[in-house]
C-alpha cells in the first residue's frame, strides 16, 4: 500500500486537532484499552479534553519560543482581583468574553512561561531554530502502509532533508519538572514519548521519502527556576521500541475498526503481585 503523504504549513493547531486521522497522542490510549480509545475519540458523547495547568503552561512556552508573533492573539492573562466584589465581577466577565478560545494563564504562569522561553533561547539548539532553515508546527498527513489508517503528525520544529541533515531533523519541545537524564528517561516511558517520536519519524520518512529515519531530539526545559534546559537524542534502540509499540497500536485500531468491537480489560480473574519496589 503506497502512502499519499502531504504537508500543510498554515493549518492552525485547533484545526489540526479536529482532523479525524490518527495522531500520536491517541496511541497510548488504545494501548491502555480499545474501550478507552473509543470513549475518548469516537463515542458520540465523548467529552472535550480537559487542559491541565501543565498543558496550558507548555502551550504558552511553545508559542513564546517557536511562534512569538502569534502569542498575544492566543494567550489571555487573568486579571487579579476578588470575584466576590461586584466591580471585579464585571471586570472578570469582560475578560472571559474577550478571551474565548484563548489559552488562559494566571499572571504567575505567564511569568514562568516567559522565564522558560528565555532559557530556551539561550540553549545551543536555539541557533538551529533561529537559522530559519526549518518549519514550525507544520502538519503532515500520511497513510500507514500496513493498516491503511489515515495518520497525522505535527512536529514542533523540523528541517527537511538537506546537506546538513540528509534525512532531516525533528525537534520536539517538552516541559518537565526534572530534566536530568535518568528523570527524563522515566518521563519518556511514563508518557510514551518514545511512541510519539517513532510515529513522527515514520510520518516524516513517508512524506519526504528519505532512505532512513530523520534525526530526532527532545529539547527539554524545567518548569521551575532556574529553568534549566537539556537536549536528548532519540537513540536507534529507543526508536525501535517505539516503532514496535506504534505498530501494535495501529494493528489494534485497525482490527477494532474492522470488527467494530472496542473491548476493555480482560473479564477473567487475574493474579496480581506487588511491584518489586514494594517488596
Amino acid at each position: 500500500m503506497t502512502s499519499q503523504a502531504k504537508i500543510e504549513f498554515c493549518m492552525s493547531n485547533k484545526d489540526y486537532h479536529t482532523q479525524p486521522s490518527v495522531s500520536s497522542s491517541q496511541l497510548k490510549d488504545v494501548l491502555r484499552s480499545p474501550a478507552h480509545f473509543y470513549a475518548k475519540y469516537l463515542a458520540d458523547d465523548r467529552e472535550p479534553t480537559k487542559e491541565t495547568d501543565d498543558m496550558r503552561l507548555g502551550s504558552a512556552v511553545h508559542l513564546l519560543f517557536l511562534e512569538p508573533e502569534i502569542y498575544d492573539e492566543n494567550i489571555a492573562i487573568q486579571p487579579v482581583g476578588d470575584r466576590r466584589y461586584a466591580e471585579f465581577k464585571k471586570i472578570y466577565a469582560e475578560f472571559e468574553e474577550s478571551s474565548k478560545g484563548k489559552i488562559i494563564l494566571t499572571q504567575e504562569q505567564e511569568k514562568l512561561a516567559q522565564g522558560m522561553a528565555n532559557s530556551l533561547r539561550g540553549h545551543l539548539f536555539n541557533k538551529i531554530v533561529m537559522q530559519g532553515k526549518g518549519y514550525r508546527e507544520a502538519s503532515i498527513f500520511y497513510t500507514d502502509y500496513e493498516t491503511g489508517l489515515d495518520c497525522r503528525i505535527r512536529p514542533d520544529y523540523h528541517i527537511a532533508p538537506c546537506e546538513d541533515w540528509p534525512n532531516g531533523l525533528i525537534i520536539d519541545l517538552k516541559t518537565t519538572d526534572d530534566a536530568r537524564p535518568k528523570a527524563f528517561a522515566k518521563t519518556i516511558a511514563n508518557f510514551a514519548y518514545h511512541i510519539s517520536a517513532a510515529m513522527y519519524c515514520e510520518g516524516f520518512k513517508e512524506h519526504y521519502n528519505t532512505e532512513s529515519y530523520p534525526a530526532f531530539a527532545w529539547l527539554v526545559v524545567e518548569r521551575a527556576k532556574p529553568f534549566s534546559c537539556a537536549a536528548y537524542e532519540l537513540t536507534e534502540n529507543t526508536r525501535n521500541i517505539g516503532l514496535l509499540k506504534m505498530r501494535e497500536a495501529f494493528d489494534l485500531i485497525a482490527k477494532c475498526h474492522s470488527k467494530n468491537e472496542w473491548h476493555s480489560y480482560p473479564q477473567t480473574i487475574q493474579p496480581i503481585e506487588l511491584p518489586n519496589w514494594a517488596s
